[in-house]
């Protein structure tokens, strides 16, 4: 460890976090830095209490962006540079951004008020140049998460504002280039996120890469990475490109091992079983969310439970084995009794039909499936609606219930007709179709 005398003092480091213009005539940085990276308890003490919440991501990110940025056999000047880079991310990482005039509080009670178009104004306006603050767009951003399961639109509109207004946000106000550029990685990846949802694919991808490449432009901070990650994944299986949804989701559970993000890793597994799933393999899935569950705080994350016990129950009715599903489904309904979630209860009645009918209940199924596949289409939902289609076509063909099949065939194509069309639903319809010829 460094001789007591290296330490910087606290009004060192609090001058080299603060980034002013004139900190290089005051600290020598290159020495705070090289100081940070020996990993000094009393030093990380300091940054504690300097910046209690952003000390652990600082000290991640210096580390990563000196160990990315210098060569296996680097000279003087690379190391200079990455030093350069080291100081750059330190210091973001623990920046939350300038102060703004105003409190947020009348625009938030406007936001409040605000109808849910999600159609995209034609000019932003004025509106979103006020919004333009730092932990306004966090608000949006966590605004249109928490919705996911009660209105898809709604989720969509809060993720525009976000993204409409992490555009108008300026490197003054968010703290510096690198911190905007996180900023607006956010942003673009929940509206991505939230088109995807309701079924706009290729809207979604491209706002995606938009992520992406403001992402590249960042502090490198791992976690706004990893959520970007997993929004990918998702849209990877949305779109049923398997191999390319594990790939990613491997690479988010591998970042989230680097920085000890234990509900990270769960819902990355969670990510990589669906792929496994999705593509056929419902044997191999099974071990994979065997994994999730201990993994994950019902008390933290109770979605990804049901989610995971979800995906549970439809891997063994695949399997045929009626004992385990039935188990998993009395659980998860348990578990969500008095929760007001639609969509969750959308596809409790999804996974419910689908058990039903391997029971040999098949009046009951079709009014379960039918539940869930309006529910779904009252939220203009395709994939979901084209989905459940088919299972209740296979009832149909298993029943030899030839009306049924070509109505809710010629059904959902006409669904398909007034909605959002993409090749992942003309493909579910064409599987709809071939089921009439046989």
């Amino acid at each position: 460890m460094p001789a007591q005398t290296d330490h910087p003092t606290f009004h060192e480091i609090k001058v080299f976090l603060e980034g002013s213009s004139l900190q290089k005539a005051v600290v020598d940085n290159t020495r705070v830095v090289r100081h940070l990276l020996s990993g000094c308890s009393i030093c990380r003490h300091r940054l504690e209490v300097l910046d209690p919440d952003g000390a652990r991501r600082g000290q991640l990110g210096v580390r990563r962006s000196f160990e990315a940025s210098t060569p296996r056999s680097a000279s003087g000047n690379s190391y200079d540079q990455a030093f350069a880079n080291a100081e750059r991310t330190l210091s973001l990482f623990l920046s939350d951004g300038n102060p703004v005039e105003g409190p947020p509080g009348e625009l938030l009670a406007e936001l409040v008020l605000l109808d849910g178009d999600a159609d995209e104004p034609a000019r932003p306006g004025p509106f979103a140049k006020r919004s333009a603050i730092p932990q306004l767009i966090r608000w949006l951003i966590g605004r249109s998460h928490s919705v996911r399961f009660e209105d898809p639109e709604k989720m969509l509109h809060w993720g525009l504002l976000a993204r409409l207004a992490a555009e108008a946000c300026n490197r003054q106000v968010a703290g510096s280039p690198y911190r905007l550029a996180d900023l607006r990685a956010q942003a673009w990846g929940q509206f991505g996120n939230s088109l995807r949802v309701c079924g706009q694919l290729d809207k979604a991808e491209e706002a995606l890469m938009v992520a992406a490449r403001h992402l590249q432009s960042g502090t490198g901070d791992p976690e706004v990475r990893v959520t970007l990650l997993q929004q990918t994944t998702a849209l990877h299986l949305y779109r049923r490109a398997f191999e390319s949804a594990n790939a990613t989701a491997v690479e988010a559970e591998e970042h989230c091992r680097e920085i000890g993000d234990q509900p990270g890793i769960a819902y990355a597994l969670f990510q990589r079983a669906l792929a496994v799933f999705w593509g056929g393999e419902s044997e191999r899935a099974i071990p994979l969310i065997r994994r999730v569950l201990p993994l994950t705080d019902p008390a933290v994350d109770p979605y990804l439970v049901i989610a995971a016990r979800h995906g549970l129950a439809d891997c063994y009715i695949e399997l045929k084995r009626p004992h385990e599903a039935h188990q998993l489904f009395l659980q998860t309904k348990l578990a969500v009794r008095g929760w007001e979630k639609p969509m969750i209860g959308l596809r409790m009645s999804w996974v419910e039909g689908k058990l039903l009918c391997m029971l040999g209940h098949f009046d009951a199924s079709e009014k379960a499936l039918r539940r869930a596949r309006q529910g779904f289409l009252d939220r203009r939902l395709v994939h979901e609606v084209v989905a459940i289609s088919r299972d209740l076509a296979q009832i149909y063909v298993d029943l030899g219930w030839t009306e049924k099949l070509e109505k809710i065939v010629s059904e959902t194509g006409t669904v398909i007709g007034a909605m959002h069309r993409t090749p992942e639903a003309e493909a579910l319809l064409a599987q709809l179709g071939r089921m009439t010829a046989h």
